[in-house]
């Protein structure tokens, strides 16, 4: 299999994903892992862009 064939399935297309799967709104995290202990956050947030690339 060639570099470019991998690179073409490496990523899905939206059809790919099952539905349960997939993002919607987008995501409030509060919660976080310190020490194995999941604690809540309750000072201000800040908006974060994640990337997700879908092949089209």
């Amino acid at each position: 299999m060639t570099t470019v064939s991998r690179l073409d399935t490496l990523f899905p297309t939206l059809n790919e994903i099952p539905e349960q799967y997939r993002l919607g709104e987008p995501i409030e995290q509060r919660d976080y892992l310190v020490d194995g202990q999941l604690l809540t956050w309750n000072g201000p947030l800040a908006t974060v862009r994640s990337p997700v690339f879908l092949a089209t």
